[in-house]
């Protein structure tokens, strides 16, 4: 038995789903909701480049609720100012009795934002190394005028390095420290699934990484620094006492100072 599926709306990637949902012979289209007014009407076939397919795009959330249908695919566009509404909509979707899978971002600001917060960190690096004279603020609104990040999201930046003493890290940024509070148990479950499931997630994964790098007062570089004393005799340091030390490890491993 084919799953009936509702596809949400039809932008560059909800229109090439669309088609997929269309040739796949597993998987039969029960609905078509969509945001302009001149695709209301249309057959979804049409939309997609296809042959007729006897579904009617609607902008009527109420008619979508009531299709009957398994799985709604869920890409509306992601703009921060409107996850409340898409969550209320999800809810409806979910509450009809259909799964929903949706590209709603409630993790990705926060790894988004860690991303940028990364590349900050190293502008800063590059700046204090060559004297570099860098407003990060107006670098925020500069790549809101490029062809590919012209995300709502960048104005968050150019906030946080506008008002009074700019932030250690674009994390502290009042707008990142909420999004940390607000989205990490979601973020962390998100990368968690994808490592049980096998399936590579290397900006979230890595952005994650960086976050609890930040955070941690101790990190696994303890690690590294026993490693080079294991394989090059390099010392090490502790928290515990002062001076530097090396431990005898081709003989009875004990602890020697080695100051």
């Amino acid at each position: 038995m084919a799953i009936k599926v509702i596809q949400w709306a039809t932008g560059a990637i909800g229109k090439t789903c669309l088609r997929q949902i269309i040739d796949h012979p597993d998987l039969e289209l029960a609905g078509l909701f969509v945001y302009s007014e001149h695709k209301v009407g249309k057959d979804a076939g049409e939309i997609a480049r296809r042959g007729e397919t006897g579904i009617i795009a609607t902008n009527s959330v109420d008619e979508i609720v009531a299709t009957d249908a398994d799985v709604v695919l869920h890409l509306p566009l992601n703009p921060s100012e409107s996850y409340d509404e898409h969550d209320e909509i999800i809810k409806r979707l979910l509450r009809s009795g259909k799964s929903v899978i949706s590209t709603i971002a409630h993790t990705y600001p926060l790894a988004e934002g860690d991303a940028y917060a990364q590349g900050f960190d190293l502008i800063d690096a590059g700046a204090a190394e060559y004297g570099w004279d860098i407003d990060r603020g107006a670098l925020g609104r500069i790549w809101r005028g490029g062809c590919i990040i012209r995300a709502a999201f960048l104005n968050r930046i150019t906030e946080a390095y506008s008002h009074g003493e700019p932030p250690v890290s674009l994390l502290l940024a009042p707008y990142f420290t909420d999004a940390v509070s607000e989205a990490q148990e979601s973020w962390r479950r998100v990368v968690g699934g994808a490592v049980t499931a096998g399936i590579p997630t290397p900006g979230f994964a890595s952005a994650l990484a960086y976050y609890d790098g930040l955070r941690a007062e101790r990190l696994p570089a303890a690690l590294i620094q026993g490693q080079r004393d294991f394989f090059g005799a390099h010392t090490y340091r502790r928290v515990d006492r002062e001076g530097s030390f090396h431990t005898v490890w081709s003989g009875d491993r004990s602890e020697v100072p080695a100051d």
